[in-house]
């Protein structure tokens, strides 16, 4: 029994077999769970440190639009984001930036509660990346709506 009653142990994350999802398309679940079923069709292992190397060192190296930066700082500006979203608008200005980028039509797939997973999900990944790879890393999110 653990010292403190009050205390709860519960674990930072639950694995999910989304392949027993009633609906689930074949795609989203080996993507998930059989990723070699389908590394042909992209770029590299998102599990793979290698190819997330490879590609901060291809997104580095390629020219990048100098008014991005511009055109989301405004945005997060003319919104009253919170400070850490502007702070994180301006360093896409840097040109060893890399982005972590997804979004959600709102209210589409799980509604609200999923958009905010997968935002979360996006901000915890840029953080993985910027500790396990040293880069500038931010995450850019958008809802179509």
């Amino acid at each position: 029994m653990p010292s403190d009653p009050t205390a709860t142990s519960l674990p930072d994350s639950v694995a999910v077999d989304i392949g027993r999802f009633p609906g689930i398309k074949r795609l989203a679940a080996d993507y998930a769970t059989n990723f070699s079923a389908l590394a042909s069709f992209f770029a590299g292992d998102p599990e793979d440190d290698d190819a997330w190397r490879t590609t901060i060192t291809a997104r580095q190296a390629s020219p990048r639009p100098d008014a991005i930066a511009g055109i989301v700082a405004a945005q997060q500006r003319a919104r009253n984001a919170p400070i850490e979203a502007t702070r994180a608008a301006a360093r896409l200005a840097d040109p060893k930036t890399v982005a972590i980028v997804t979004g959600q039509q709102a209210g589409l797939f799980g509604g609200p509660l999923y958009t905010l997973l997968k935002a979360i999900s996006a901000i915890r990944l840029a953080r993985l990346v910027e500790a396990r790879h040293g880069v500038p890393t931010v995450a850019v999110f958008w809802v179509d709506a």
